[in-house]
């Protein structure tokens, strides 16, 4: 349940973090890539909170606190459980999971190479601003490589689709934030209730 706990506080947190940068769509701007880190950070507590919602649906004791919670939450976890092996929206994540594995964290070379390649074949040009104070130097070139390489090669969209199929997975990754979230805050609550001497 103490995994739950935190998974919900980080990708509380993340999606916080996300709706206070994203205001700003233009991708030359730092609020812009300050958005896509947090969506990658997101998607990534996303991934590790799917074990959890694994977790609770192969345990028979969670399957009855869960029966006893309200249709709202029963219906956020099975939008979660949905994300699963085997389930409806397996598919749609599994991009997070690809996301999550190739630059969450970490800097897939090969992909790296692929958006540049991608990106090569455009009259799209990119900067780097720099300055005495290394908190304040910005390689675009990075931001533009990464967009390139979340957008167009993990994601699949070409040209004129980059902002629609933005706009289409993070509504996904919206959803399954508002899911984990009302799904947790009622479970958990349940269950201290029930179970726990604080």
């Amino acid at each position: 349940m103490v995994r739950l706990m935190m998974v919900c506080n980080d990708v509380a947190i993340a999606d916080t973090k996300l709706g206070e940068s994203y205001h700003e769509r233009e991708p030359e701007n730092r609020d812009w890539a300050a958005a896509v880190y947090f969506e990658r950070l997101g998607v990534s507590h996303m991934h590790e909170a799917m074990e959890i919602i694994n977790d609770v649906r192969s345990r028979s004791s969670m399957g009855a606190l869960l029966s006893r919670c309200s249709e709202q939450c029963r219906a956020a976890f099975e939008l979660l459980a949905s994300c699963l092996k085997g389930g409806a929206n397996n598919g749609k994540f599994l991009s997070h999971t690809i996301l999550r594995n190739n630059v969450g964290f970490h800097y897939n070379e090969k992909l790296v190479q692929r958006a540049l390649t991608d990106r090569a074949s455009t009259a799209n040009r990119s900067s780097i601003t720099t300055s005495n104070d290394g908190r304040k130097i910005r390689y675009k070139v990075a931001d533009d490589v990464l967009n390139t390489l979340m957008v167009h090669v993990i994601w699949g969209a070409k040209g004129d689709q980059m902002n629609d199929k933005l706009d289409e997975v993070l509504q996904f990754s919206d959803g399954l934030v508002r899911a984990l979230l009302d799904f947790g805050g009622e479970f958990i609550t349940k269950y201290v209730r029930e179970n726990a001497s604080f």
